[in-house]
């Protein structure tokens, strides 16, 4: 946890990464321009109900409120990037949630744990993944290394596993169950087929 100050520094970091000034913060979570001011400044900290709010108006967990970043100043600039590019029409979510994703002790977390590759981030990964390590996930997912409902993660990024997936269906490579996620499955181009199992 932090100190009163190093709270401070992060809650102002986080002000800003928001786009928020001092007053337009505290009157989100209906408290005095000098009471998030004091809480900036480690002259204070906030109670449990303002934790819980404040987080909530920053949208960040209390978690990150109270132990803060190692980087600040990197998240709160691609931040402020995504927001400049949506206003362009350009969406760089996944980027700004993979970073947050990463960030901190829950990198450290990760990779203490065996099964390194869970669902969670699969999602956060695999817009960034190139074709050939796509490929290794879906060998990994025959192979029975990896669950068959990774399918359905995998499927936004490459809707051409369909026809692979149906072959290992037929050669019973792979759990049949996998059609479901197929029919459930709105592809994002018009031109793959989509069948009814």
């Amino acid at each position: 946890m932090l100190t009163a100050i190093e709270f401070g520094k992060n809650l102002t970091a986080l002000r800003e990464a928001a786009g928020l000034s001092t007053c337009t913060l505290a009157g989100k979570i209906n408290v005095t321009c000098e009471v998030l001011s004091g809480w900036e400044k480690g002259e204070a900290m906030p109670g449990l109900a303002d934790l819980d709010l404040l987080s909530g108006a920053l949208g960040v967990t209390a978690d990150r409120l109270l132990k803060g970043s190692r980087d600040n100043t990197r998240l709160a600039a691609l931040t402020r990037i995504a927001d400049e590019l949506r206003n362009e029409g350009i969406d760089i979510t996944s980027v700004v949630e993979l970073e947050e994703y990463l960030e901190g002790d829950r990198i450290t977390e990760l990779l203490d744990r065996n099964d390194v590759m869970n669902e969670e981030l699969l999602s956060k990964l695999v817009p960034f993944l190139d074709e050939a390590s796509k490929a290794v996930i879906f060998e990994r997912i025959l192979d029975g290394v990896m669950d068959y409902r990774f399918i359905a993660i995998m499927l936004p990024y490459a809707e051409y596993l369909i026809p692979q997936v149906e072959a290992a269906v037929v050669l019973g490579a792979i759990d049949r169950e996998v059609l479901n996620i197929i029919n459930n499955y709105e592809p994002k181009d018009p031109r793959t087929r989509k069948k009814t199992y």
